[in-house]
């Protein structure tokens, strides 16, 4: 039983993920080396790299997804609040790198202010490296996050003035004026 919740808390983590994140995340920290070796032996998992930190990955995808199903949504959820909460703990000094699976993670624990945040910060990095559909979907998605909330606050209201601004340039640069004043005209 014990084999088995590491590997679900692993498989909510990711396809790839650290064993510092998996040993912060669970409560059976005791026998994470022991259940991490037996599923090495079973050929589930592999160690992907050793340094700087040690990674795991699954060896199947398919077992991953199949592990990460059986879960109810209701454990996944709290699993990936948790795993955002790890990493923003762990790597707080380069959280930049961390934007796109923070905002995985927060929307998936259905943390929906972080999630906005981290969605809109992964939108902004990859403009500035010119991925400009990745920047747009990364936008549209805490767009539709926080336009979808039911009861806005003021705040709410703002963010979403301040994520249109920011989203302002992907849709120029991309050349899509048209969804620009379709976007403009709905939040006048």
């Amino acid at each position: 039983q014990e084999t088995k919740r590491i590997l679900q808390e692993a498989s909510v983590i990711g396809r790839a993920f650290l064993y510092e994140i998996l040993k912060r995340i669970t409560d059976l920290k005791d026998t994470v080396d022991k259940s991490l070796s037996g599923l090495e032996r079973l050929d589930f998992i592999r160690a992907r790299t050793l340094q700087p930190d040690l990674e795991y990955i699954f060896k199947h995808a398919l077992t991953q997804e199949v592990v990460y199903n059986g879960l109810l949504k209701k454990e996944r959820q709290a699993l990936h609040e948790r795993i955002g909460l790890v990493i923003e703990q762990l790597f707080h000094d380069r959280l930049p790198e961390f934007y796109e699976t923070l905002a995985y993670h927060y929307k998936q624990g259905q943390s929906l202010l972080k999630a906005v945040d981290y969605h809109t910060k992964a939108g902004e990095k990859s403009f500035k490296r010119y991925a400009l559909d990745e920047s747009h979907a990364y936008y549209k998605e805490a767009y539709d996050l926080l336009s979808n909330k039911i009861h806005k606050t003021k705040e709410d209201e703002k963010l979403l003035i301040d994520l249109i601004i920011k989203w302002v340039y992907p849709f120029s640069f991309r050349g899509d004026y048209m969804g620009l004043i379709d976007l403009l005209k709905r939040h006048e």
